[in-house]
């Protein structure tokens, strides 16, 4: 039982990040049961990225290019795929005239303007919202636990939606387990605890309803979930649950 969790939890590092953690021995779980183990990527991603903010801060760098350094370093770990998946999905929704071109757009490895601008005002936006704290005591648990989070509602959607297409990302990973997807938001509630108890299930709470406009969205324009429209929805909730730490505080 150990080793098959410890199989699922390195599975789930190598699909969400680019950390190398080895070779998987058969037998190799499926992407869904590694669902559970999502919201720990995040912490594997956000702990070092935090040292670099804590880095720059105490290199007298100032509290902008601090938040800078945290936000590529953890772009640079999880191999920007979550930013890949919100401006694949803004050129799509943006670009696309109906489903079968939308869904051409999202697969495209090239990046148009729609996707440029959403990447823009979103390093821009979380940049703004990190430097507002200012104080290493403060963003480390927060950068923390809000990575977690932003991945803990990843599997119940992936669960709940249809696949938009037959292949992909979104299709494979598709059949993800009642419990994972327990376990998982479990894990993210627990990872906000920082904020206290009350913060952090209004944050919870809220990024959860982000992630169920983007799905909403999502079913509207293609008929249900692709990778790109998972990978945005933990970029979307991220910066709202960063946007309500800055308004409770």
């Amino acid at each position: 039982m150990l080793r098959t969790r410890l199989a699922e939890a390195r599975l789930a590092i190598l699909l969400l990040s680019r950390i190398p953690v080895g070779r998987i021995v058969d037998p190799v779980p499926t992407i869904g049961a590694s669902a559970w183990a999502w919201p720990l990527v995040g912490a594997v991603i956000a702990a070092p990225s935090a040292l670099v903010y804590l880095f720059f801060h105490m290199a007298g760098l100032g509290a902008q290019a601090a938040a800078l350094g945290m936000i590529t370093t953890m772009a640079l770990l999880s191999g920007a795929m979550h930013e890949d998946g919100l401006a694949d999905m803004v050129d799509g929704f943006g670009g696309g005239r109906d489903t079968r071109r939308k869904l051409e757009i999202m697969r495209d490895s090239r990046i148009g303007s729609y996707g440029v601008l959403a990447l823009i005002l979103a390093v821009a936006f979380h940049m703004s919202l990190v430097a507002r704290l200012a104080d290493p005591s403060r963003v480390i648990p927060v950068v923390i636990g809000i990575s977690m989070a932003s991945r803990s509602v990843l599997p119940l959607w992936l669960r709940v939606m249809p696949a938009a297409r037959h292949d992909g990302l979104g299709q494979s990973a598709a059949q993800v387990p009642r419990m994972a997807v327990i376990i998982s938001l479990l894990l993210g509630l627990l990872g906000l605890l920082s904020l206290g108890f009350i913060s952090a299930l209004w944050v919870a709470g809220v990024m959860l309803l982000c992630t169920a406009l983007v799905a909403w969205l999502a079913k509207s324009q293609i008929g249900g979930q692709t990778g790109d429209v998972i990978g945005a929805m933990q970029k979307l909730s991220e910066l709202t649950g960063w946007a309500l730490v800055i308004a409770f505080q």
